[in-house]
């Protein structure tokens, strides 16, 4: 009986690491999906409102409760406490203080450059750009779910494949 217990404790237990493995690669996936989404808000609020670019932010990123929307709010706070500072600095401390992103460098580089060009230019120029950083955040995030679709299950199939093992090594 406690040989049984064990091993399906085993069975469970590598089951659960492969899941585990595999949430970053899912995380990042969604987390593309939020920014791209509230880069479009963000492209369409700014061609509608004329608001300032710090203000929108802030607002945008408030009404989600993502990883996503706190990188765009804490990038509008820093744009409103202290507009000296430029957009660029702004972002690179929202990305580098906002807990819980599971984007990659490559993906940090785009949202840096977005940060290095989003005030040099008027509304339409922004706007341009926003669109720029969108489909580049799309493509990396349909690099993702190939990544996630192939190394998700692999991890998943992993896990409870080596807790197989186990299981009959131990039996």
């Amino acid at each position: 009986m406690l040989k049984l217990l064990f091993s399906f404790l085993l069975l469970l237990g590598g089951t659960g690491a492969g899941w585990a493995m595999a949430q970053p690669l899912q995380d990042r996936k969604k987390q593309l999906e939020q920014l791209a989404a509230l880069l479009e808000t963000l492209r369409e609020e700014l061609r509608y409102t004329r608001k300032p670019l710090g203000e929108l932010a802030e607002a945008i990123g408030a009404r989600s409760d993502s990883a996503a929307g706190r990188l765009l709010n804490r990038f509008g706070v820093c744009l409103l406490t202290d507009p000296l500072q430029g957009p660029a600095r702004a972002m690179d401390e929202s990305l580098n203080n906002t807990a819980g992103l599971a984007l990659l460098e490559e993906d940090l580089h785009i949202l840096r450059e977005l940060g290095a060009e989003i005030g040099k230019t008027d509304v339409e120029g922004q706007e341009s750009l926003l669109l720029r950083t969108r489909s580049a955040l799309q493509k990396q995030l349909r690099e993702a779910e190939e990544l996630c679709s192939g190394k998700g299950r692999m991890y998943r199939g992993m896990g409870t494949a080596a807790a197989v093992l186990l299981v009959v090594l131990f039996l």
